[in-house]
């Protein structure tokens, strides 16, 4: 007798949907019914979570392909008929797809096989009740969770990044994570771009809920996420198409909005401030791109007008200028080094003049203790954090040696002994954290004052050029810097800087 070989098909979704029929006795109702029909199964293909009112699903999209790939195979086995589909249209064009290939189609528990001539009729009432009964099961469900967010409970999934889930189903600010949130939007909103916000994330050990990078699309995200100022949506995002896609771009013109319906971790000044930057950002058309760090971006103007100079990079005989150029035509480019070294030698005076030394050093140390009193609230969290991991990691090692764990307990160890390492890091950090600056401290700034804030784009140096410096006008004549609360300085020689 001729071997018969089949592909098996399985999908779960949900335990209310799939009345108890998990993968695993679906595949033992398909081995049983394969080994008594002399049938041998060459290949599982499963989707697990994956609704069955869409093709958009992995093993399905792999399970098709392969058909067409290994002609040889001429049988596919399902449990039952809505395992393959949820919706009528797409089970009978399958029906008919796989019958212009000679495929066999068998729902086991629906008593289906395309080898019978009242196959069709029936696989099509079939489809149509599992489709009604999917679109009646999933207005229920949405009425249950709509409830629930109405009283802005979490109705399921991940929380977002910076929150956790509390014991009434409600969403609590997570310390460990929420530092990255306000992180985020302070340096966003300071002008630093998405790459060096990710190069901070990753040099702090700040990973994704899925232990990943962040990407940009992460944290722009955040950015756009209002939860993140104490605002709770739900149902925001437009249904997804037939082929299961989503543009995560669109949102519905209305959708729940419950203001302080959760904590805040940033403002809602700050929130809205990065809103409305992003949506200037995405009108800008930039002429000139390139890696180097212009400090003095959109602080400079030609006098007296709102024509602005921009960073940059000019290439001739295999070497590189650096200049500040003209958004209008008719006008010098400026030597980007020189001037940066001039603007900061100049608010390095104004700052850190000798005869400010005490005063700034009394600055410094009263930072320095703020610092040090946030840290010890902070190192008090990761603390509790760092014990209460413990105790989990001695009770599964317990169970270890008890013969009593799971089959995934040795995932769970190893997850949280790096979370205990990652706390072990963060703890270091704060207790390296310097107490009090001293004179010799204070020197060694001023030396490095220029550099720094000429080459170094972090935050801290995006906050002090933006709290100190409002503008530098240029003309034929000279740079002018004006600082904040009416202070400035020129330069008579602006011609040294210019081409």
């Amino acid at each position: 007798m001729e071997q018969i070989y089949a592909y098996a098909y399985c999908r779960y979704s949900s335990h209310n949907q799939d009345d108890g029929w998990s993968i695993e006795s679906q595949r033992s109702a398909i081995e049983k019914y394969a080994k008594n029909n002399g049938i041998c199964i060459k290949r599982y293909f499963i989707d697990e979570a994956m609704t069955g009112r869409n093709t958009n699903r992995p093993g399905y999209q792999n399970m098709m392909q392969e058909f067409q790939e290994h002609q040889e195979i001429k049988m596919l086995l399902v449990h039952k008929l809505d395992r393959m589909h949820r919706k009528t249209i797409n089970q009978l064009k399958d029906m008919d797809t796989l019958g212009k290939m000679g495929i066999r189609l068998i729902a086991i528990a629906d008593g289906i096989d395309t080898n019978e001539n009242t196959c069709n009729l029936i696989a099509t009432i079939k489809a149509a009740l599992a489709e009604q009964y999917s679109v009646n099961l999933a207005t229920e469900v949405r009425k249950g969770l709509m409830e629930a967010a109405k009283s802005c409970m979490h109705t399921g999934g991940r929380p977002p990044y910076g929150f956790k889930i509390g014991e009434d189903r409600k969403l609590e600010i997570d310390e460990q994570t929420a530092p990255a949130v306000r992180r985020i939007f302070e340096m966003y909103l300071a002008g630093m771009g998405y790459s060096k916000i990710i190069e901070w994330l990753e040099e702090h050990g700040y990973k994704t809920q899925n232990g990943n990078s962040f990407s940009k699309t992460a944290i722009n995200s955040i950015l756009h996420n209002e939860k993140n100022c104490g605002i709770y949506v739900y149902d925001k995002a437009l249904p997804k198409d037939e082929e299961g896609r989503r543009n995560s771009h669109k949102c519905k013109d209305n959708y729940l909005r419950i203001e302080g319906g959760c904590p805040a971790i940033v403002s809602k000044e700050d929130f809205n401030a990065a809103q409305e930057k992003m949506k200037n950002n995405a009108k800008k058309l930039k002429d000139y791109h390139t890696k180097r760090y212009y400090p003095l971006n959109g602080r400079m103007y030609l006098t007296d007008s709102k024509i602005r100079f921009t960073g940059v990079v000019n290439h001739s005989k295999n070497k590189q200028y650096y200049k500040y150029r003209c958004t209008e035509n008719g006008y010098k480019s400026i030597d980007a080094l020189v001037l940066e070294k001039s603007v900061f030698c100049a608010l390095r005076e104004l700052l850190l003049a000798d005869d400010r030394e005490e005063t700034v050093l009394t600055a410094l140390n009263q930072y320095a203790m703020n610092v040090r009193d946030n840290a010890n609230a902070e190192y008090r969290i990761l603390s509790q954090n760092r014990a209460a991991a413990e105790n989990k990691l001695n009770h599964l090692m317990q169970l270890t040696e008890q013969g009593k764990a799971p089959n995934t307990v040795m995932e769970r160890i190893a997850s949280l002994e790096s979370e205990i390492s990652e706390i072990n890091r963060q703890i270091e950090q704060i207790q390296d954290m310097p107490t009090l600056f001293t004179s010799d401290d204070l020197f060694n700034l001023k030396d490095m004052f220029i550099t720094y804030m000429a080459t170094q784009d972090t935050l801290e140096a995006r906050n002090l050029i933006n709290t100190t410096i409002q503008k530098v006008e240029v003309d034929d004549n000279k740079v002018e810097i004006r600082f904040h609360n009416g202070i400035s300085m020129s330069h008579e020689t602006a011609k040294l800087f210019m081409d």
